[in-house]
């Protein structure tokens, strides 16, 4: 899937899980709209980095970043329901090992939303350097990927791999 395939199933993931999490219908519109934008901070990065199958170097990671804080800086002036550059910031944060601190709980949980869904659809998305993962081996490398992961995110995330395995 291209770009907008991806953000696409992102966003459907991440109100999936917002909605099976409990979240307010104005924070899952608000999470559905951030995992849409999610991808968008990539403008800029030349396709050789963001198809590179091995890690990035210190430059190229610099160039990810620095596309990043320009996106973020322009979503800064974005909020609905929820401030969506906070939330994209502390979920980028949250991939990378990190635990944001100072949010409100809705920013964090939304977060933590967000995600969790980017990882389980890249996990489960078939690469340039290798294929998707099973759904079952993704939920358990998005557990452990994802420190402090909340218990009813994780269980919103293996609740909706099942419901969209259910259906034809």
């Amino acid at each position: 899937a291209g770009a907008s395939g991806r953000a696409t199933r992102l966003a459907g993931w991440a109100v999936g899980l917002a909605r099976l999490s409990g979240a307010a219908e104005a924070e899952v519109e608000a999470i559905g709209y951030g995992a849409v934008l999610h991808d968008v901070g990539k403008i800029g990065v030349p396709e050789a980095i963001l198809r590179k199958a091995d890690s990035l170097s210190e430059s190229e990671r610099a160039k990810v970043d620095e596309a990043a804080q320009r996106w973020l800086g322009l979503l800064g002036q974005i909020s609905i329901d929820l401030p969506i550059s906070a939330v994209l910031k502390a979920a980028h944060e949250l991939a990378h090992g990190l635990r944001p601190g100072g949010l409100e709980e809705s920013v964090l949980s939304a977060a933590y939303i967000v995600a969790a869904a980017n990882m389980y659809v890249a996990l489960t998305s078939a690469r340039a350097h290798r294929a998707a993962h099973s759904q079952d081996d993704a939920i358990v490398m998005t557990e452990q990927g994802i420190r402090s992961l909340p218990v009813e995110i994780l269980e919103a995330l293996r609740r909706h791999a099942e419901n969209r395995a259910a259906v034809p």
